[in-house]
C-alpha cells in the first residue's frame, strides 16, 4: 500500500473515531435526563437501564481516552452501573444521588477532553484543540449544572470563553498562542473548581 492510500486510511478512521467519540458523550446528557425523569414517574426499570447505558458509555469512552484521563471515565463508570443496580432495588428515593454520580461523569468526560486538547495543542495541531477544547466546555456546563448555582455561574462564563477560543482554533485565525495558553490554564482552573465541589478524586 503506498502512503498515500494509508494516510488517507488512517484520517478516515481517526475522524470516525472523533464522530463515535462526540456521538457516545452526548449520549451520556441524553440517558441521564431520561433517568431522572423515569426515577421521578417511578419507572425504576427504565431508570436503571438508562443509567447502565451512561457506565456503558463512559466505559467505552475510556477505553479511547489518554492515560491521564482513563482512571476518572472508569471510575465514573463502575459508579454509574452500581447506581443503576440500586434505583432497580427500590433503594434510591430521589435525583440527588444521579445528580451526584453524572457531576463526577460531566467532570470526567470534560478532563478527557482538556487533556486531549492539551496533548492537540502540545503538537500544533490547532483544529483538534479547537475540537477538544469545545467538548470539555460542553461537559464543564453540564457538570457545572447539576453542581448548583455557586459554580454554574463561573463555569458558564469559562465555557463561553473556551467556546470563543475553540472557534478560532477550528476557523484557524484570529487567535495568539498567548490566547490560547490565558484560556486553557482558566479552563483548567475552573475544572479543578468543579471536580472539588462534585467530589471527584480525579
Amino acid at each position: 500500500m503506498s502512503r498515500k492510500p494509508a494516510r488517507l486510511w488512517t484520517l478516515f478512521a481517526m475522524a470516525l473515531l472523533l464522530a463515535w467519540s462526540a456521538a457516545a458523550e452526548s449520549a451520556v446528557k441524553k440517558h441521564v435526563e431520561h433517568a431522572k425523569a423515569a426515577l421521578l414517574k417511578k419507572d425504576l426499570k427504565t431508570a436503571g437501564r438508562d443509567l447502565r447505558s451512561v457506565g456503558g458509555d463512559l466505559g467505552k469512552a475510556a477505553r479511547n481516552s489518554p492515560a491521564a484521563a482513563k482512571e476518572g471515565l472508569e471510575s465514573s463508570a463502575r459508579e454509574m452501573k452500581v447506581l443503576a443496580g440500586d434505583v432497580g432495588k427500590g433503594t434510591v428515593a430521589d435525583a440527588k444521588r444521579i445528580d451526584d454520580a453524572s457531576g463526577r461523569a460531566y467532570h470526567a468526560l470534560a478532563r478527557e477532553r482538556f487533556v486531549t486538547a492539551t496533548g492537540a495543542w502540545a503538537k500544533k495541531e490547532t483544529k483538534a484543540t479547537g475540537r477538544a477544547l469545545k467538548e470539555a466546555a460542553d461537559h464543564l456546563e453540564d457538570g457545572a449544572a447539576v453542581a448548583g448555582k455557586e459554580v454554574g455561574d463561573s463555569a458558564k462564563e469559562v465555557a463561553r470563553g473556551t467556546r470563543d477560543v475553540s472557534a478560532k482554533l477550528i476557523q484557524g485565525s484570529g487567535w495568539t498562542a498567548e490566547e490560547i495558553g490565558r484560556g486553557m490554564n482558566s479552563f483548567g482552573k475552573e475544572l479543578a473548581n468543579l471536580g472539588k465541589r462534585v467530589g471527584s478524586k480525579f
